[in-house]
């Protein structure tokens, strides 16, 4: 199963279309319907794609989210792992495109002949891919909220996934800007994140000195990166990230 996150992408309505679109046939959904909101009020645009009559059984109350197609523009969309979807929520201050696949996996994405092409266009902040293997909601992870396993809890600021959705939430330029959130299998990057200054030298030089445990870089396009880590190396490097802060130990 395929989960896939990039913040930071600030698009027209148009090129976002276009993008998500794009997706969509990456993930098999060559079958699905979208949902395009835009509240010009709040310099919002919402995309949601996902498969026909396959709206989530998990939601919270109307009053404060949007499923799918419901007239309250100000939510989002709580998504269960039950089939593929494409989430794309941008406004004045922040954006992100988050996609899931319980038929694609991480390995079949990242050798599938346009996802440069897809990366190019979707240059960004940061980002993610891997392979999910929860049963809680890939979405609220990637959103920022914990697991949404009890509604009856506080969605927020209980989990790591919530602490993380917090700090996006009040400061997202603070947050997005060179800081890492975690070491993923697959972790798009900025120049500002390899930048950052360590004890021992700054980030580049940490992956490109590492040897073959701290995985392969390869340049997207201009100050857009991606970074591969075989998930048995996964452990040491993010150990090796906290010792040199460059990760933040409430978060994980």
């Amino acid at each position: 199963m395929f989960g896939l996150c990039i913040y930071g992408l600030r698009r027209t309505a148009t090129e976002a279309v276009g993008i998500t679109q794009l997706l969509a046939e990456y993930l098999e959904l060559r079958s699905h319907h979208m949902v395009l909101k835009r509240n010009n009020k709040r310099s919002q645009t919402r995309i949601m794609i996902s498969k026909p009559n396959s709206m989530p059984d998990l939601r919270l109350p109307a009053s404060n989210y949007s499923i799918h197609a419901s007239e309250n523009e100000s939510g989002d969309e709580v998504i269960e792992n039950s089939g593929a979807y494409i989430s794309y929520f941008t406004n004045e201050v922040f954006s992100s495109l988050i996609a899931y696949s319980d038929r694609v996996d991480l390995e079949f994405f990242l050798n599938y002949a346009p996802f440069s092409t897809l990366m190019r266009n979707s240059r960004a902040k940061y980002g993610f891919a891997i392979d999910w293997q929860e049963k809680s909601s890939f979405w609220a992870y990637a959103a920022g909220f914990q697991d949404l396993a009890s509604l009856g809890g506080n969605l927020l600021n209980e989990t790591p996934a919530g602490r993380w959705g917090v700090a996006l939430r009040r400061s997202p330029d603070a947050l997005l800007d060179g800081n890492f959130r975690d070491i993923y299998p697959v972790n798009f990057l900025t120049d500002m994140h390899l930048s950052r200054s360590t004890p021992s030298g700054e980030v580049r030089n940490l992956i490109f000195d590492g040897g073959s445990e701290w995985g392969q870089i390869s340049e997207i396009c201009s100050d857009w990166y991606k970074w591969i880590v075989r998930k048995e190396n996964i452990d040491v490097i993010r150990r090796r990230f906290l010792s040199a802060g460059l990760l933040e130990p409430n978060f994980l």
